[in-house]
């Protein structure tokens, strides 16, 4: 500025002068664009480093949530079913205690996936409490283990088949929240779009029955 200040003001006597002078200006100005330049390209690159960071943070804290939801989740419904067997199911304090867990847990997964995805776990979690309470697995079996020491058999029908409606819907329900959480964290729906995937039913029917498991005849 102050060069463009002194050309105007006075008038230059040599050409080469005038011509070293505007050289200097544009050398100056050449570099300042450069600077300018190269420190967009620098801010621009570390703001996608950053976000990049960022993004990769997010994923590796949805995955250890999602895991630690699942393996909680596994735990509530073991430790109901045990109880159940075990002519446990009194024990009414350690059941609230278990029901206390998973709402934490539900606060957890809320934090990190969006709400309609959230609704739809949380949906898929209570058919499975559901289920269960339909099922009264307490005095059924009570009553058919009784009825089996009375009428000297081995099997129950009765047992067998609410055990098997149980286990399916838990397999049912606990499938499609680890699709519902797989999609949320890789954004594939691909893979879940076979011919296997839409007849999981038939899958699961096929492995309760090959264990053990079936419905009244």
């Amino acid at each position: 500025a102050v060069l463009l200040v002194f050309i105007d003001k006075f008038h230059l006597p040599y050409e080469n002068i005038s011509d070293g002078i505007t050289a200097i200006i544009s050398a100056f100005i050449g570099i300042l664009f450069t600077i300018s330049a190269t420190s967009i390209l620098i801010n621009s690159q570390s703001n996608v480093e950053r976000q990049k960071e960022k993004n990769m943070m997010q994923f590796s804290k949805k995955q250890e949530t999602y895991h630690n939801f699942l393996m909680e989740l596994e735990k509530a419904v073991l430790i109901i079913l045990s109880r159940s067997i075990s002519n446990n199911d009194s024990k009414k304090f350690e059941n609230i205690d278990t029901l206390g867990t998973i709402i934490f847990e539900f606060g957890n997964l809320r934090m990190h996936m969006p709400e309609e995805i959230f609704l739809q776990t949380m949906d898929r979690v209570s058919e499975i409490f559901k289920v269960y309470r339909e099922s009264s697995l307490a005095s059924t079996y009570r009553e058919e283990i009784q009825k089996l020491q009375n009428e000297n058999k081995t099997k129950s029908i009765e047992l067998n088949s609410r055990l098997y409606n149980l286990f399916k819907s838990l397999a049912s329900q606990l499938l499609e929240i680890s699709k519902i959480l797989h999609q949320d964290l890789y954004g594939v729906e691909a893979d879940f779009d076979t011919n296997d995937s839409s007849h999981i039913e038939e899958y699961i029917s096929r492995f309760l029955n090959n264990c053990g498991l079936e419905t009244k005849l």
